[in-house]
């Protein structure tokens, strides 16, 4: 537990003195990682796949804010479709279009939920994204959620019908439209995705919101639980052809339970046996605030200077 503090601080030490370069960095981590994805899952068009273009969009999202980077890749992802269905193309082109306008109006500073969910989803462990997000940001990045999980349907519809995009009839491009529409607006995984999702942002935040101990640690629990329990009845009742295994689903969801567990070690540590409750009042109110007590750790740097033998014996001489 000490090892553990003492590196958090060492963390939040180097965070301090680099925080600028370490969050350009991670804005270029994102973008490449979710570069890759778009390009192993829809990429039709091989000029977009090239890694030098890919660097240059990861090196170029350092100096950019988040919103445009969003655009960015949503224009990629529909250059993608494009080269396999114009028509396809176009249809998603104006529902990024809505979602990035909704978005810039409800959940401007979430723009990293709809890159990185997409990423998430195709290494199986989506189920990290809703914990994280109600313990560290408020109900309203729902809507940024939503989003992601519905570009991530977007790129595996496309993905999986590929060969019949491409097949070229009379009536193609109608029955493109409308066999895309239905098969998002049917798409039972998809709804129970979003709403499994929604309701376990609204657990955590209001669970660690609640005045008892390790509140932030019960929220985690209850809601990889909920997540859990949500999907896989889900899966056994309604039969959503799930795209992620129910053993796999399983052991992700326990994984991600365990990792957001930790970053909720890292972001905060109280030492509750130290609470206090303090009781005052002004001219309009009472005031009953319940006080806890953070764990903080002062690391020293503890420099050893070394004194040649042979010098030492000179001066005492």
């Amino acid at each position: 537990m000490m090892q553990l503090l003492v590196f958090k601080e060492h963390l939040k030490n180097i965070y301090s003195k680099y925080s600028t370069y370490i969050d350009m960095a991670i804005k270029v981590v994102a973008v490449i990682a979710a570069m890759i994805t778009i390009n192993v899952n829809v990429g039709f068009m091989p000029r977009l796949k090239s890694p030098v273009i890919v660097i240059l969009l990861g090196v170029m999202a350092a100096f950019l804010p988040n919103g445009i980077n969003v655009l960015l890749l949503t224009l990629i992802v529909v250059a993608h479709l494009y080269s396999l269905s114009t028509e396809l193309a176009v249809i998603v082109a104006v529902i990024l279009m809505v979602m990035y306008l909704l978005y810039f109006r409800f959940a401007p500073k979430d723009s990293y939920v709809i890159i990185l969910l997409p990423v998430l989803f195709f290494i199986k462990i989506p189920y990290i994204m809703p914990l994280v997000l109600g313990l560290i940001a408020t109900p309203v990045s729902i809507v940024s959620m939503a989003f992601g999980i519905i570009i991530y349907f977007t790129m595996l519809y496309a993905k999986r019908n590929a060969s019949t995009l491409t097949n070229v009839t009379d009536d193609s491009g109608i029955n493109k439209i409308t066999n895309f529409l239905e098969a998002i607006l049917k798409n039972k995984e998809m709804w129970i995705m979003i709403i499994a999702f929604a309701v376990v942002i609204l657990l955590v935040y209001f669970i660690k919101r609640l005045s008892i101990e390790h509140s932030w640690a019960i929220a985690v629990v209850v809601g990889g639980i909920a997540d859990l329990l949500i999907l896989l009845i889900s899966e056994l009742v309604i039969d959503t052809e799930a795209s992620i295994s129910i053993g796999i689903m399983i052991v992700m969801s326990l994984l991600s339970v365990g990792i957001v567990y930790l970053l909720h070690f890292m972001i905060l540590s109280v030492d509750y046996s130290r609470t206090e409750y303090v009781q005052f009042e002004d001219d309009e109110y009472y005031y009953y605030v319940k006080a806890v007590p953070k764990i903080n750790v002062t690391t020293q740097n503890v420099k050893v200077k070394r004194i040649n033998a042979a010098k030492s014996r000179n001066i005492k001489k």
